[in-house]
C-alpha cells in the first residue's frame, strides 16, 4: 500500500518488479535478495501503479533486478503510459536495449527515460565485475540506442576498489558517447558487498583522491548526480559545480518511494533522516549536513575509523 504523506510533486515511484537479472555483479545489494523472495506478478505490480496514479505521482521507474526480462515489460510499460504518467522509466542493465527493435517498442510503448550502469570503459574491468561475458558490449549499445532514439539516459557508476582507478576515463567514455548525466553511487554494505566489504570498500584518503581526479571533467555533462557518500569525504571544490547535486538520506527519501519490495532503508526522526546502513557519529552534530547526511557506513567505521570525519562548518 503506497503512502501519500509528504509526497513531493516531482518524487518517483520506484516499483520493483522483482529480483532476477541476466548479470550478476560481485557487489550487487539487490540480487541476493531473491533468495527470499518470489517473483511479483503482473497483477501486483499494475496495482502499484494504479494506486501511484490515485496520489498523484507523475513519474514512475521500473526497477529490479532486471525489469526487461520480464515478458511482460511491454505491457507495464504500456499500462503506465495509459494512466497517465508524463515519465515512464527502466532502471536496467541495458542489456536487452542493444536490440533496436526492442527499444524501439519499448519506447511506443511510453519508454521516455532510461538509467543504467557502467563500472568502466575497458570491456574487461566491466565483464570482471558483471560476471557476464558480453555484457559491456551489449550496455554500451543499449545507451547509443537509447541516445539514439532520444530518450532521457542517466548512466550510474558505482565507486569503489575495482572502478576508482578507471573513473576519469570512464566519464570521459560517457561523454564520448554523448551521456549528459552521470551518477556517481557509493557502495552500499549490503548483499554481496557486505561479504566483501574490507576488500572492495575505498579508504578515505583514496576516495578523495578519486574525487579529485574527475573534477577537471565534471562540467562536461549537464547533471551530475552524487548519491549516499559521507558529505565530510567529498572535497569541498565538488560542491562548487553547479551541475552537481550531493544527497544521501535526506535526498534519497525526497526523491524516491520505492514500492514491491520495500528496504525500509531510510527513516525520519526528530527533523533528521537516517540511513539504516550508517552511524551519525557525536562529531558529526556540529557538521552543516548532519540533519540530512545519514552518517557514515557502520562497517566503514569498522575498515577505518572516525579520525577522518571533520564536520564541515
Amino acid at each position: 500500500m503506497l503512502n501519500s504523506k509528504n509526497k513531493d510533486a516531482n518524487q518517483v515511484l520506484l516499483i520493483m518488479t522483482g529480483f532476477s537479472c541476466n548479470n550478476n555483479c560481485l557487489m550487487c545489494s539487490v540480487r541476493p535478495k531473491g533468495f527470499h523472495y518470489s517473483p511479483r506478478t503482473t497483477e501486483e505490480i499494475i496495482t502499484d501503479l494504479e494506486e501511484g496514479k490515485q496520489l498523484g505521482y507523475e513519474r514512475v521507474e521500473f526497477t529490479g533486478g532486471e525489469p526487461t526480462i520480464r515478458k511482460d515489460i511491454l505491457l507495464l510499460v504500456s499500462k503506465a503510459k495509459k494512466l497517465g504518467f508524463r515519465e515512464i522509466a527502466l532502471s536496467t542493465n541495458a542489456r536487452t536495449l542493444s536490440s533496436l527493435k526492442f527499444i524501439n517498442l519499448l519506447k511506443k510503448a511510453g519508454l521516455n527515460r532510461m538509467t543504467t550502469t557502467l563500472y568502466s570503459y575497458n570491456p574487461s574491468h566491466h565483464e570482471a565485475i558483471t560476471r557476464t561475458p558480453q555484457s559491456f558490449e551489449q550496455t554500451v549499445k543499449g545507451i547509443k540506442n537509447s541516445l539514439k532514439l532520444n530518450i532521457t539516459t542517466s548512466v550510474n557508476t558505482v565507486v569503489f576498489s575495482l572502478t576508482a582507478k578507471d573513473l576519469k576515463k570512464t566519464g570521459e567514455f560517457l561523454v564520448s558517447l554523448g551521456v549528459k548525466y552521470w551518477t556517481l553511487l557509493d557502495l552500499i554494505p549490503d548483499g554481496y558487498a557486505l561479504d566483501k566489504y574490507d576488500v572492495l570498500a575505498l579508504s578515505p584518503s583514496t576516495l578523495i583522491k578519486t574525487f579529485n581526479s574527475i573534477e577537471p571533467i565534471l562540467d562536461k555533462f549537464q547533471v551530475i548526480n552524487i548519491f549516499d557518500f559521507p558529505f565530510c569525504l567529498i572535497p569541498r571544490k565538488i560542491f562548487k559545480h553547479k551541475n552537481c547535486n550531493i544527497l544521501a538520506a535526506q535526498g534519497r527519501t525526497n526523491i524516491i518511494n520505492q514500492v514491491g519490495y520495500n528496504p525500509k532503508r531510510f527513516f525520519k526522526k526528530q527533523n533528521i533522516y537516517h540511513d539504516i546502513h550508517k552511524t551519525l557519529l557525536k562529531q558529526c552534530e556540529k557538521c552543516s549536513f548532519y540533519r540530512q547526511c545519514g552518517g557514515v557506513w557502520t562497517p566503514y567505521i569498522k575498515l577505518f575509523g572516525t579520525a577522518f570525519i571533520r564536520p564541515i562548518s
